[in-house]
């Protein structure tokens, strides 16, 4: 490459330009021609947006797979549905517990098989409903324990549910009625303090609804329920003051519904239990308060008879009238 050349007088070297040439075309022999080059940027691109399509393609099958699993879990659903709700009544007001046990163990199966797949919020609040009625069942056989457990695992589904949507009335008052639940177990358990505690969270969540919907008589009749359930702690705890505050705030609700209906048995036996729970507390004081527990219970005959010669009463129901009357005659002399 190295080519000796005359100049001015002497030699010098240069790089000779044919052999220069020449190493220049045989690096370019080696160079990718620009369409291959061109050619493997679209072969990356085509790759790329293959994978991205690929992604999405996947994701969107699991999601419609997904969907159709929500979709046949909830048909199989609306099935339990029935037998949750309906037949569960309908059997409860039978006496049916044997076979209500049979049917709540192949719903708890159903539901251990199932697993979360599928799961919808519909379908969580009958896996909730599901608890409580266990519950039920535990509680009628005396097993207080496994009763408690099983009302705590319902509140723990509706309490979800229930924080993901506040607004969502129906599941706030399952919420309400499961914490009532779980007080009565403590207070079967003889736990008086934890039990007033779960009644006073019913409690917030009942004064709520029934602030939101003053004319809503199903909110008023559970809010008198959460007063009489924290009157009847405070009367085992020997606070025969705040139970007479707690069981007037449930007896004015009670009037007011009474006094829009009469002819709601229901709403009339409610308001005798109050005016019992009353004057209850008024025989405890120190003096007894005479007067007002015979006017109580003279009221609670006026209410009972008129429904016991309508034959509107339950035969315990009928046992009230029986009661009152005693415990009248035993005032009077």
């Amino acid at each position: 490459m190295l080519r000796k050349e005359p100049r001015y007088g002497s030699f010098s070297y240069e790089i000779s330009h044919d052999r220069l040439a020449e190493a220049v075309r045989e690096q370019r022999r080696w160079r990718l021609p620009r369409e291959v080059k061109l050619g493997l940027v679209m072969f990356v691109v085509v790759l790329v947006v293959a994978a991205a399509l690929f992604t999405y393609l996947f994701s969107y099958f699991q999601a419609e797979s997904r969907k159709r699993a929500e979709v046949s879990r909830e048909q199989a659903e609306q099935v339990l549905d029935f037998i949750i709700f309906d037949l569960r009544d309908r059997l409860t007001a039978l006496g049916g517990r044997d076979l209500l046990d049979d049917i709540q163990k192949r719903v708890d199966d159903y539901y251990e098989r199932m697993g979360s797949m599928g799961e919808s919020d519909k379908i969580l609040r009958r896996k909730a409903v599901s608890h409580n009625t266990r519950g039920d069942l535990f509680f009628n056989r005396g097993n207080l324990e496994s009763a408690l457990t099983s009302y705590q695992n319902a509140l723990a589904i509706l309490e979800r549910l229930a924080a993901r949507d506040p607004a969502n009335t129906e599941w706030q008052r399952d919420l309400s009625t499961y914490y009532d639940n779980i007080g009565n177990m403590q207070r079967a358990q003889g736990d008086q303090q934890a039990a007033l505690s779960s009644y006073q969270q019913s409690l917030q969540i009942r004064e709520k609804l029934a602030a939101r919907d003053p004319a809503n008589t199903e909110w008023q009749r559970y809010l008198s329920f959460s007063y009489n359930n924290i009157g009847n702690v405070q009367q085992a705890q020997g606070d025969q003051q705040a139970a007479l505050s707690s069981y007037q705030q449930s007896l004015q609700i009670r009037e007011k519904l009474a006094a829009r209906d009469p002819a709601n048995t229901q709403w009339q036996t409610d308001l005798v239990v109050s005016l019992d729970k009353i004057a209850t507390v008024f025989e405890k004081q120190n003096p007894p308060r005479k007067k007002e527990v015979a006017t109580n219970y003279q009221r609670i005959l006026n209410i009972l008879r008129p429904l016991a010669a309508a034959n509107r009463l339950t035969a315990d129901q009928k046992g009230w009238i029986t009661d009152a009357e005693k415990r009248l005659d035993a005032l009077q002399k």
